[in-house]
């Protein structure tokens, strides 16, 4: 089992929600709204690729 949505409640009203799931054999969607802010966001996940670490040389220092 996975969970495929969380909400959050205030005054007994959903402010804010998320979803994660797959259609068919398609990626990963991540759905967040934010209904006060009337914003939204979504992503496909299409590769979880899993990586050796980063060569030091590549962050820059502040």
């Amino acid at each position: 089992t996975m969970l495929a949505r969380v909400d959050r409640i205030e005054d007994g009203r959903v402010v804010e929600w998320m979803t994660r799931g797959r259609q068919g054999d398609g990626p990963l969607q991540v759905q967040y709204v934010h209904e006060r802010g009337k914003r939204r966001l979504s992503i496909a996940v299409t590769d979880t690729s899993v990586v050796e670490g980063f060569d030091e040389a590549i962050w820059r220092r502040r």
